[in-house]
């Protein structure tokens, strides 16, 4: 059945995520749920009920063309299930192998050649097969143009994109924009070398509610599962105690924070797989507020600098000999601005099992300027 018809009727719907395969086993995707719809005859009492699989899309008009009523004589006086069958229509239920031969009689009525079938069933008769192709209302014209003289540019453009380019003209739109000035005016550097940014906010902070409550919410989460996943535990401790010792988050007093902060909830994503990180706290910067209003949701996104691998492709094709190299927790390596810590706190346990709070001074995973 239709999405469209079921809302309709206003039929209850039931939870039924079915994937379906089409010819070739194509994937068709997968339906929206499911309900109990019972047919009735137009004509007495017979009905059907059926349960139906909801689709947003069925098939295709059938008839694909609306036909001429040519009065076919052993069509006459028959209590159709479908009065209107010339009529090309929308398909709102399409019955299966089970309930369409359940309804089927015996009865069938052949006219001449090129016209329909008709066959009784429970619910009338109903009429198929094919018709002269005169008893339609449109006809079908194929056209075929040869454009040839565009194969020489199709073929300068193919060459011009697998050509490397050395300057890339990026253009930005206004927010990002917004974004890299920010970034230009704000950003400056330690002695030591080590960039310091700051959070590129969009809105004012002020647009934040309590966000206390998520965070202790996720904490109860991990905390149980950590009680009955010791390898979990140990891997999330390890990393949490790094984070701690690198200098990467710091231990505040809940009554030093400033009015305007915001807790994040975190939680482990374990790649037992992986030959470095195993585990890796991910914080969630989506999480809403009290307000309705995450800390990602007053950042900016900031443009895209990753270069894309086809350029990557491209550009390495030039050199005999090529480089690989990684940097250790990159991302944390720039640190954040003191005045923005307030905004990166999270809850964690310390050695005797108590509550504290912490903010992360490094740029932070899970944020969406990030």
């Amino acid at each position: 059945m239709t999405n469209s018809l079921h809302k309709k009727l206003g039929l209850p719907l039931k939870s039924a995520n079915v994937g379906l395969r089409a010819i070739g086993n194509t994937s068709a995707g997968r339906t929206l749920g499911s309900c109990t719809v019972e047919l009735h005859s137009l004509y007495g009492k017979n009905s059907l009920k059926i349960q139906a699989h909801i689709l947003s899309v069925l098939a295709v008009d059938l008839p694909s063309y609306t036909l001429i009523d040519k009065k076919w004589s052993h069509l006459l006086g028959l209590q159709l299930a479908d009065p209107q069958f010339l009529q090309s229509r929308p398909i709102d239920i399409i019955l299966g192998a089970a309930p369409a031969a359940f309804i089927m009689n015996e009865k069938i009525r052949k006219g001449p050649v090129d016209s329909p079938i008709a066959q009784s069933t429970l619910l009338g008769w109903i009429v198929y097969g094919s018709v002269n192709p005169t008893a339609t209302k449109y006809s079908a014209n194929s056209l075929h143009v040869s454009a040839d003289e565009q194969l020489p540019d199709l073929i300068s453009r193919f060459w011009d994109q697998e050509e490397p380019h050395d300057e890339q003209h990026i253009r930005y739109s206004e927010q990002e924009d917004e974004c890299e000035a920010h970034f230009r005016s704000t950003h400056y550097r330690h002695p030591n070398g080590r960039y310091v940014v700051h959070l590129p906010l969009k809105d004012k902070v002020e647009a934040l509610g309590n966000s206390l409550r998520s965070a202790q919410f996720s904490l109860r989460r991990v905390l149980k599962r950590m009680s009955t996943d010791t390898t979990y535990s140990d891997l999330y401790h390890n990393f949490m105690s790094e984070y701690e010792n690198m200098g990467h988050m710091k231990h505040i007093s809940m009554a030093d924070l400033p009015e305007q902060h915001c807790f994040l909830p975190h939680h482990g994503v374990l790649k037992e797989q992986s030959t470095t990180t195993k585990l890796r706290v991910v914080f969630n910067g989506s999480c809403n507020t009290s307000s309705g209003v995450s800390l990602n949701g007053i950042l900016h996104v900031g443009p895209k600098i990753q270069v894309d691998i086809c350029d990557v492709l491209l550009r390495i094709r030039r050199f005999p000999i090529l480089f690989g190299s990684d940097i250790t927790k990159m991302f944390r390596q720039i640190d954040i601005d003191p005045k923005d810590w307030p905004l990166q706190s999270i809850l964690w346990k310390t050695k005797d099992n108590s509550q504290q709070a912490y903010t992360l001074t490094t740029v932070t995973y899970g944020l969406y300027c990030n």
